[in-house]
């Protein structure tokens, strides 16, 4: 099933009316009229969490808090609640433990809810995970929120030391002895992903759509070019749309010393070899997957031609604001972090 346009979100209202109707009954009224299309986490939250629940939570709390409950399970078997956006399952993000509140189920002074900050048993990003106290970049296993996923695992590497850490990285490319082609794969392989997480990787656009639909996401753009030089820019608003709707790209708010090389490609559907998704798409064996128009500022996948004695052309990982369209970047690094981040804001780099 597709996933839910904007205007699906639920408002304010709704979202309260089943929270309440779930804390005083033990199920939603609805099974989507709670969690169906929630993108934003704080959606009604603010009075959600005081009219239904009847407590006062810490800024830090109710930023980490979102607003399902489980719909096939009662409040009192409810531990830690996974809170899936698009899950078959309804529930909340974040409630420490519910002790006590199957013997008197609206009774909301049972519901023991940690004021600390979040934490978060099953985290959906990097960012969750960084809350969590992790703080080394490595590969790691998370829990996004999406019937898409069914709310299986996934594996993702972290980046914890960049601009404050919390980045899940969704491409790399490097110098690691694969073929200069090596980013020129089918539909099927970037749908699904392909690559060694630790060397150069693409995350897969199912796993892209599924992360960045699960709350608000920025995206970060680090590159190196030929003489080792480095420059990122970094965009406020990012997300892709599902495979019906060909991944569709939307970006936005960009700035950073790499400049904006991707803006123009915004609502553009993703290109891959065997599948052009534009008129001004032409298909050719030397192209990496990118979303494609007919101006071409950036291709971050494409051919890795560092330190060949070929002629570099538009073929090549390029991004048009640093370092010009007919070269071949050293390096580059695609990462999301969610924009409620409760990691270290101190140390996060303002573009």
């Amino acid at each position: 099933m597709a996933a839910p346009a904007r205007s699906e979100i639920p408002n304010r209202s709704n979202v309260l009316t089943a929270a309440k109707t779930f804390v005083t009954t033990g199920s939603p009224p609805n099974r989507h009229s709670c969690c169906h299309g929630i993108r934003h986490g704080d959606t009604g939250l603010r009075s959600v969490t005081t009219a239904a629940f009847g407590v006062k939570l810490s800024a830090g709390a109710i930023n980490s808090l979102w607003l399902c409950l489980k719909h096939d399970k009662e409040i009192g078997e409810v531990s830690v609640v996974e809170a899936e956006r698009l899950c078959e399952s309804l529930n909340l993000r974040y409630i420490s433990k519910m002790e006590g509140a199957a013997t008197n189920k609206t009774d909301s002074s049972n519901l023991q809810i940690d004021q600390q900050g979040p934490k978060h048993e099953k985290p959906m990003d990097c960012a969750e995970l960084m809350e969590n106290g992790v703080n080394e970049s490595g590969v790691y296993t998370i829990y996004p929120r999406s019937r898409l996923s069914r709310c299986k695992s996934m594996d993702v590497y972290c980046d914890m030391q960049t601009d404050g850490g919390g980045w899940t990285v969704i491409q790399r490319r490097g110098q690691y002895g694969n073929g200069e082609d090596y980013f020129v794969k089918r539909w099927k392989e970037y749908k699904e992903g392909f690559g060694n997480m630790n060397k150069e990787f693409w995350l897969g656009n199912d796993n892209i759509h599924v992360i960045t639909n699960q709350e608000h996401y920025s995206v970060r753009m680090d590159m190196t070019n030929e003489s080792g030089k480095s420059a990122f820019t970094r965009y406020e608003n990012f997300w892709i749309e599902n495979e019906e709707a060909k991944y569709k790209l939307h970006i936005s708010d960009g700035s950073g010393p790499g400049g904006d090389a991707i803006s123009n490609h915004d609502g553009y559907a993703f290109y891959a070899v065997d599948q052009a998704n534009h008129a001004d798409d032409v298909k050719s064996t030397r192209s990496g997957g990118w979303w494609r128009n007919n101006k071409k500022t950036s291709s971050l996948n494409g051919l890795n031609l560092y330190k060949t004695n070929k002629v570099v052309s538009e073929d090549g990982i390029n991004w048009d604001t640093f370092g010009g369209f007919k070269t071949s970047l050293k390096a580059t690094e695609i990462k999301v972090r969610h924009k409620n981040f409760q990691g270290s804001p101190e140390n996060v780099t303002k573009p």
